[in-house]
């Protein structure tokens, strides 16, 4: 990683993935924080998948086994836009019951922290605008 700190979001939520319009390999991640209101970061494809990937493993455990082998494999490539968020780094505090995100990108990065819960709701929103299965 690199030497500059991240920006931090702080506890977020409202966490939803759209597809960026006029975009087939982008998509958006928004949520809310109550640091900086509403926000809006845009990842790659392959960096979705990598978040849909550990929130399986951190999530669904049992069932963690039987869907990530069938996955499609997550291809991360840097991006030529410095707006865009190419990789995630995505950790689980288990004993807070809370996931810290990192994203990464040429112009910043980025962290923030939601709880399970949310993760969940993000994990069926990836599920469906992935279909990775």
């Amino acid at each position: 990683m690199s030497q500059r700190s991240p920006i931090d979001l702080g506890l977020v939520s409202n966490l939803a993935m759209i597809k960026k319009p006029g975009s087939e390999d982008l998509l958006m991640l928004v949520g809310q924080s109550q640091q900086s209101g509403r926000w809006v970061r845009i990842i790659t494809r392959g960096a979705a998948q990598t978040m849909w990937f550990y929130l399986t493993n951190f999530l669904y455990p049992r069932a963690a086994a039987q869907l990530t082998p069938r996955a499609a494999t997550a291809v991360l490539k840097p991006s030529d836009s410095p707006v865009v968020t190419p990789f995630l780094e995505v950790l689980n505090l288990e004993e807070k019951k809370i996931i810290r995100l990192h994203g990464v990108g040429s112009a910043e990065e980025w962290v923030a922290y939601f709880t399970h819960d949310e993760g969940f709701e993000l994990w069926a929103a990836l599920e469906k605008i992935l279909n990775v299965v």
